[in-house]
């Protein structure tokens, strides 16, 4: 239960952890008195691609245009900028190559990074292409260095 007070994890991540299906861990919260979850998914951290360009072209053009331009009315433009007013865009990656982050759960080494995205090794070394930072609204959060990896660098 520890898993699900911290909420970190969703409940279908924790229930794939444990090999239960979320309403177990529904009962087992109500069974230990543990405040249930809020329905609904969690806000997220960063825009979304599509988000980000509307906040950039209405830097340039007004909400009807933009709106036309996405297949938006105006009023929901104006939804996304009041949203993000306070977001301001990274000027650099929020990892450099060598660290190491947790993604999902898994363990990985940062090879390459940029602002979105970048490349990542697990442990076993195999190479995976991440496309976005933010999957899901939800940024890794980096670990430590992998020292390895900054020899490797360094030589």
């Amino acid at each position: 239960m520890l898993d699900y007070r911290d909420n970190k994890l969703t409940s279908a991540q924790i229930a794939k952890k444990y090999e239960v299906c979320p309403a177990t861990l529904t009962n087992w919260a109500l069974m230990m008195n543990v405040p249930l979850r809020g329905r609904g998914r969690r806000r997220q951290d960063v825009p979304t691609e599509q988000q980000r360009q509307i906040l950039e072209y209405v830097q340039v053009h007004n909400y009807d245009r933009v709106g036309r331009m996405f297949g938006l009315c105006k009023q929901q433009i104006q939804r996304v900028v009041k949203r993000w007013k306070d977001w301001q865009k990274p000027s650099k990656p929020p990892f450099d190559p060598g660290d190491i982050i947790v993604w999902e759960g898994v363990e990985l080494t940062v090879v390459s990074s940029s602002v979105h995205g970048g490349i990542v090794r697990d442990k076993a070394g195999k190479q995976s292409v991440v496309v976005s930072w933010s999957s899901r609204g939800k940024i890794p959060r980096k670990t430590g260095v992998n020292p390895d990896y900054v020899v490797k660098a360094a030589a």
